[in-house]
């Protein structure tokens, strides 16, 4: 069995379509960088669909919470070690001191409910009046709150 396209059909396939106000059906050819650029724009389009569809591999963050003492040792520029976290008898750096209030640095011990992040690396911290660094795990603050 043999298909031939009627060549008005083909041109009008091809072609972009226009109706006026008065309701008359204009086509116009494509040309080539006409469906270049819509063949471009179509596979853009599917890519970011595809895209979009995917799971996310990544593992998500899981927030751990606990009561914890937070440990206020002094500035660092004034040879304190800043701020550290103990955590069922653990210690720990903060990463991020600053999500911190200073209002817990009016007292050297506080109780605190805590949303952390453990972190893989541990900080490398040199202060105080000792020469040699302070190794210690690290956490990242979310949120934190006396009980």
């Amino acid at each position: 069995m043999r298909v031939t396209a009627d060549p008005e059909a083909l041109r009008k396939a091809l072609a972009l379509v226009y109706i006026s106000e008065d309701n008359q059906t204009y086509y116009s050819s494509l040309t080539k960088n006409d469906m270049a650029s819509h063949l471009f724009l179509s596979l853009l389009a599917l890519i970011a669909g595809l895209a979009s569809c995917q799971t996310n591999s990544m593992r998500e963050t899981e927030y751990e919470t606990a009561t914890a003492t937070l440990l206020w040792t002094g500035e660092i520029a004034a040879d304190g070690c800043g701020f550290e976290v103990v955590i069922e008898g653990k210690k720990y750096l903060p990463e991020n001191e600053e999500a911190i209030d200073a209002s817990f640095k009016s007292q050297e011990s506080t109780q605190v409910q805590l949303e952390f992040e453990r972190l893989p690396d541990p900080i490398d911290r040199q202060c105080g009046m000792l020469p040699q660094p302070r190794v210690m795990d690290a956490i990242r603050v979310v949120s934190i709150a006396q009980p």
